[in-house]
């Protein structure tokens, strides 16, 4: 049966445990030694990711009462998809260049980059018993403005530039991101939100779990003998419990 809920906690958990293994080479070949692919891990991740970005597209809809068109809304997943996949591979070399030198100025550099430095939309929320509380989010502009502005950061970091290109982010694909968040400029937050642009949203989403869900029990049985081997897949797995 199909799964019809949204993006959840254990959505999440299930991309931080694909995107760990993924990320640590060890693990990889521990699981690529039991039968597995990548291509198993990456269908886990990416899915969990595309339903994580249309849950925020509605989230800002529910807020803001504003939106881009459904066509904007999915150009915006996109971008913050490609966008999340780009910090884990800082994090990554992040650690990688402070296990070489705890002081390293290049890995200061990156961490200010990782930070979220995008401004915050406060809004009024109706708490019960009619009293009202602020509460912050992200809007979606400042969001794709971090993007835009993090990506031209990292194309200027030229002594990153070899790093950034052995992990699958040349030139090219970081010009692809800077050039993708600047075509959105402008063109997030500044319509009504219609009624079909929501439900697309929510129908994408609930088909990217769908389809989390299906990769992921394709590749539990795999990943249940992995953490027999490794207590870091045991943690992870607890937390993505099926």
């Amino acid at each position: 049966m199909a799964d019809t809920k949204g993006f959840t906690s254990l959505t999440a958990a299930r991309v931080r445990a694909a995107t760990h293994i993924l990320s640590i080479p060890d693990l990889l070949a521990l699981y690529i030694g039991l039968g597995g692919l990548a291509d198993d891990l990456e269908a886990v991740r990416d899915a969990g990711l595309e339903a994580e970005g249309f849950n925020q597209l509605q989230g800002s809809m529910l807020s803001t009462g504003k939106t881009a068109t459904a066509s904007v809304g999915v150009a915006f997943s996109t971008l913050q998809r490609e966008y999340l996949l780009l910090l884990a591979v800082l994090r990554a070399i992040r650690g990688q260049l402070l296990r070489a030198d705890p002081r390293d100025e290049n890995a200061a550099r990156l961490a200010d980059i990782i930070a979220n430095r995008a401004q915050l939309t406060v809004i009024e929320a109706k708490e019960e018993g009619g009293a009202r509380k602020a509460t912050k989010s992200r809007s979606q502009e400042a969001t794709r403005a971090e993007i835009e502005r993090d990506a031209v950061d990292l194309i200027d970091f030229s002594a990153m530039a070899s790093t950034l290109a052995a992990r699958g982010w040349n030139a090219t694909r970081l010009n692809k991101l800077r050039n993708d968040a600047k075509a959105l400029s402008g063109k997030l937050g500044d319509r009504a939100v219609s009624k079909g642009a929501a439900k697309e949203a929510t129908k994408s989403e609930r088909e990217a779990v769908t389809r989390q869900s299906a990769a992921w029990d394709s590749a539990y049985s795999l990943l249940r003998t992995l953490a027999r081997k490794d207590t870091r897949v045991a943690a992870l797995l607890a937390e993505a419990r099926r």
